[in-house]
């Protein structure tokens, strides 16, 4: 059965269960192939776009601010997928470097986050997603252009409606509604 919930604004459909479940169990390898990521060369390849993301927070590796202003100065354009606990410290960064910011949000409460995300730090990611945001309005810039995922579970199937109204309310560009994993 497909669940449907409309607004003035959207309709939003999900299927009950998701059609598949990708697990990345390590971002280990004990190779060095000749095919894995190497920025320079994707470049003779014709790569254009760049996608930080990972099994885990893609602010917190060490040389972050480095690669991305690497790849910026080679041409490419920069996405970064995150979940927003360290966003504050890099807002310069993402207004500066970043051609799209996925904020990983899921929820528009404190409490379905906390039990989402098991910490109690929505008003933090907000504030932080709020500056970027803020910051981009003042400097009258477009990028980078800001997308909030949401993946529904049944913890916040209910906060659909509520996640789309904070959503056009801090003024992002896109929402994104990923398959429901049961929960």
């Amino acid at each position: 059965m497909l669940f449907e919930v409309s607004t003035r604004d959207w309709v939003v459909k999900l299927s009950p269960h998701p059609d598949e479940l990708v697990v990345e169990v390590s971002s280990e390898c004990d190779m060095n192939c000749l095919h894995s990521f190497r920025v320079r060369e994707t470049l003779e390849i014709g790569v254009k776009k760049i996608v930080f993301s990972g099994r885990g927070e893609s602010l917190a590796h060490p040389r972050i601010d480095s690669m991305v202003k690497m790849c910026k100065e080679l041409g490419l354009s920069v996405a970064l997928n995150t979940n927003g606990t360290l966003l504050h410290m890099f807002t310069d960064l993402v207004l500066r470097y970043v051609d799209e910011l996925f904020a990983s949000l899921d929820s528009a409460s404190a409490k379905t986050y906390a039990s989402l995300r098991l910490l109690p730090i929505f008003n933090t990611v907000i504030q932080s997603l709020e500056e970027v945001l803020r910051f981009k309005q003042l400097r009258c810039i477009l990028k980078p252009r800001v997308v909030a995922l949401c993946t529904v579970t049944k913890l916040n199937i209910e906060d659909i409606v509520a996640f789309l109204k904070m959503a056009r309310d801090l003024g992002v560009n896109e929402v994104v509604f990923s398959f429901s994993i049961p929960l």
